[in-house]
């Protein structure tokens, strides 16, 4: 469980995932289609990043692994007239783009070793290190893909939806821990205690009890 700064540092490397459209092929009479079957499970199928992260100031690239790369701080400078700019970034007004000049982020190591193939340019400054996780999820995925697809060839929609779910990266599994850390308390206060509390907190009544009231 990463809590503090280092949490809140990780989470700036999250975005989700990233569909890039080119608009420009107004000539072509013909356009293909392409779904990838379970993509988001099957990248959970990869090594990720498990165990604590280790502060490290190492400017190698490749000595990094996990959200530690994943949230690394580096200087990524794009290279020219490339078809699709891939590495994300939010804006001042919070909107995600693909810049096409020189920015500085926290990513996924694995990401940025993937753009150098691109003709991006990496210049670590650095980052947290974690473990190689193997197989984490493989034996969890493996059966509710397989259950899916039985619940399909039964022409079962109804449980075929529920495996769909159930391997749903930001419905169930491994989204989950992605999620922020928001804790939830209790209280039964006084009538006047709740309405002061109503002012500061985000809150919600539960429960009246006549003189006292339970906020969530």
């Amino acid at each position: 469980m990463i809590k503090g700064k280092v949490e809140s540092g990780i989470r700036k490397a999250y975005f989700g995932g990233l569909v890039l459209t080119k608009l420009n092929y107004k000539h072509r009479t013909k356009a293909y289609v392409y779904d990838v079957n379970s993509h988001y499970p099957n990248a959970m199928l990869e090594e990720i990043p498990v165990g604590n992260p280790v502060l490290s100031i190492s400017n190698d690239l490749n000595s990094y692994f996990g959200f530690v790369l994943f949230t690394q701080y580096a200087k990524i400078i794009p290279p020219k007239n490339l078809d699709f700019y891939f590495i994300p970034l939010r804006d001042e007004n919070g909107k995600i783009i693909t810049p096409n000049y020189s920015f500085k982020g926290i990513y996924f190591s694995e990401l940025l070793k993937e753009s150098i193939h691109y003709g991006y340019k990496i210049n670590v400054m650095w980052g947290y290190k974690f473990n190689r996780g193997k197989d984490v999820f493989k034996n969890y995925v493996d059966e509710m893909y397989n259950g899916r697809l039985k619940a399909k060839l039964d022409k079962n929609n109804s449980l075929q939806i529920i495996y769909k779910l159930l391997l749903s990266l930001e419905h169930s599994l491994y989204g989950r821990l992605g999620m922020k850390d928001i804790e939830n308390r209790l209280k039964i206060l006084s009538k006047e205690d709740a309405n002061n509390l109503w002012l500061k907190k985000n809150k919600k009544k539960i429960l009246y009890f006549i003189v006292n009231y339970m906020i969530k």
